[in-house]
C-alpha cells in the first residue's frame, strides 16, 4: 500500500523555515552567456518515453522529470565541472569559494576536489504535482536516484514556487540543498535547472 504524501501550504511555518535554512546556501557562478547557449541548444530536449512511463505511473508526487537530448550530457557536465572548479576559466583555475559555501551549509568536509566532487548531474523541468495548492514533503530530499545526497540546482530562468522551485532563484544563480534533510516542493512545474549531485 502506497504511503500517502505529507502535504501543506505555501504560507506554512515549515515552508517559511526551508526558505530561511536556504538563504546562505545561494551563490553565483555561471555565466549568462553559458546559460544562454545551453537553453538554446536544448531547446528541442525532450522526455524518453520509458521515463515518461515511469512517471506518470508514480504513486508518489514527482518533483522534476530529466530531459535528454544527444549531446546534452557533455555541456551540462562541463558547466558542472566549470562549478567545481574542475576547470580552467579565463586561463585561471576557478577557486573553492563554492564548495566552502556547500561545506558550510551542509556542515561536512567534502571528500574530494575538482571533477571528482560531481557524482551525477542532469538538465531537469519541474514537474506540476496533481495537487493544486499544496506542498508535498520529499521525506528523501532532492536526488538523482534513491540514495540521499548534496544536491545543487542552476536556475537556467528565474525560479521560484510559481515554477515549480521552492525558493525564489534567479538565473545564473545556483543553491545546494542537504540530501540529508527532507524538502517541501510546490505543486506548480515549468521552471529549468541544471542539477548535479555531490560527493560529500
Amino acid at each position: 500500500m502506497a504511503s500517502i504524501p505529507t502535504l501543506t501550504t505555501e504560507r506554512s511555518h515549515d515552508v517559511a523555515l526551508q526558505t530561511q535554512r536556504y538563504a546562505n546556501a545561494i551563490g553565483s557562478a555561471t555565466s549568462l552567456s553559458s546559460i544562454l547557449e545551453l537553453l538554446e541548444f536544448a531547446a528541442d530536449a525532450t522526455l524518453p518515453p520509458l521515463y515518461a512511463d515511469i512517471l506518470d505511473s508514480s504513486e508518489q508526487p514527482i518533483w522534476y522529470e530529466m530531459l535528454r537530448k544527444d549531446g546534452l550530457p557533455q555541456r551540462v557536465g562541463a558547466i558542472a565541472d566549470e562549478w567545481a572548479g574542475a576547470s580552467a576559466k579565463n586561463g585561471h583555475q576557478l577557486n573553492s569559494t563554492n564548495i566552502e559555501r556547500v561545506e558550510a551549509h551542509v556542515q561536512r568536509q567534502a571528500k574530494c576536489r575538482g571533477s571528482s566532487l560531481v557524482k551525477k548531474f542532469g538538465f531537469c523541468r519541474f514537474k506540476a504535482a496533481p495537487a493544486a495548492e499544496n506542498w508535498y514533503f520529499l521525506e528523501g530530499g532532492p536526488g538523482v536516484d534513491a540514495t540521499r545526497q548534496t544536491v545543487v540546482f542552476i536556475a537556467l530562468q528565474d525560479l521560484s514556487p510559481h515554477n515549480g522551485f521552492p525558493i525564489d532563484l534567479s538565473r545564473g544563480r545556483d543553491v545546494c540543498m542537504d540530501g540529508n534533510l527532507g524538502i517541501w516542493t510546490p505543486p506548480t512545474g515549468g521552471g529549468l535547472a541544471i542539477f548535479f549531485s555531490l560527493d560529500l
